[in-house]
């Protein structure tokens, strides 16, 4: 392990804050999709190991509000949903 120099930009800006966000847009995740979001961190797990036991590889990405969004690929995204109740947020 070792060590990194950071320095603090000008701007302000966070490239990193917006959790697995890409691109600038916080709503952006790439080739992944929400398949939940929740306030509930535990919540967010347990739903990540109920897709994991369906066999549906799932990651997780936080947001500055303390939303959690349990991210899916696009193509598994409605079978995710109809596991964890039909709606993107629970």
């Amino acid at each position: 392990m070792g060590l990194h120099w950071t320095f603090a930009r000008e701007d302000g800006h966070d490239a990193y804050a917006a959790g697995l966000a890409i691109f600038g847009d916080p709503d952006d995740y790439g080739l992944l999709c929400p398949a939940a979001v929740t306030d509930d961190a535990d919540l967010a797990d347990e739903i990540q190991r109920l897709l994991g036991d369906a066999g549906i590889r799932a990651t997780q990405a936080a947001d500055r509000e303390g939303h959690t969004a349990v991210l899916v690929f696009a193509e598994e995204v409605e079978e995710a949903r109809r596991l964890v109740g039909g709606s993107p947020a629970v």
